[in-house]
């Protein structure tokens, strides 16, 4: 039986990634064709390669290259590896 006024929603999932890291898209780089990321170490940011596995509009899921808890940059720093915070 339909009410009137009553609506629904419905989330559908097509494919999941179990136990995934997840990244914000804005905080990936593409050079030559391979993704990278800026990742803060001692001594300022450094440039890694990282690998995606699903995306979905603004985060992916990083299967290499980033570790649980480290932090990316948003927006590229200044210099890499001169310790020069993203704006």
């Amino acid at each position: 039986r339909l009410l009137p006024d009553l609506s629904a929603s419905a989330a559908v999932v097509l494919q999941e990634e179990k136990n995934a890291l997840i990244v914000p898209l804005a905080a990936m780089q593409e050079e030559n064709g391979k993704k990278y990321a800026r990742v803060k170490e001692t001594g300022g940011w450094q440039k890694r390669e990282v690998q995606l596995g699903l995306t979905a509009h603004t985060e992916a899921a990083a299967r290499a290259g980033l570790g649980e808890g480290e932090e990316v940059a948003l927006e590229a720093p200044d210099a890499v590896g001169s310790g020069a915070a993203p704006r």
